[in-house]
């Protein structure tokens, strides 16, 4: 019996994944329906939301990254 062993590239290291400063926004490449839920492949946004724009990506990991940095109990949101 032959045992199949199936890898996956981890989204972590994929070379579209965004990083800047403190924060990464990881790209997926894989597609389908996950939790119901139609998914395209694309960038992985904070609760799981993916876009296909890097610019909505790039501009997460900005804002990521700046809530990172910001002093406990200093930023403010909204």
């Amino acid at each position: 019996m032959t045992q199949e062993i199936i890898t996956r590239e981890n989204p972590f290291h994929h070379n579209k994944s965004i990083r800047v400063g403190l924060a990464r926004v990881p790209y997926d490449d894989t597609s389908g329906i996950k939790g119901g839920v139609v998914c395209l492949a694309g960038w992985v946004l904070p609760g799981g939301r993916r876009t296909q724009d890097y610019t909505t990506a790039y501009k997460m990991a900005e804002a990521m990254d700046e809530l990172m940095r910001a002093p406990v109990g200093a930023a403010v949101i909204g």
